[in-house]
């Protein structure tokens, strides 16, 4: 059990970098309204797959 907690844990912190990265560099580019909209229920649609 320890192991799959473990490996839920990096899968998360993972995919959290990734969208903070995306979500950052999309901030950039375009207008912050929208995107925001998108990546937050992107975000909240992974964090419940993962959990």
């Amino acid at each position: 059990m320890k192991n799959k907690n473990k490996f839920k844990l990096i899968a998360v912190l993972f995919l959290t970098a990734i969208i903070s990265i995306s979500t950052i560099s999309f901030k950039c580019s375009a207008d912050s309204n929208n995107s925001n909209e998108i990546f937050s229920s992107q975000y909240s649609s992974i964090y419940n797959n993962v959990l």
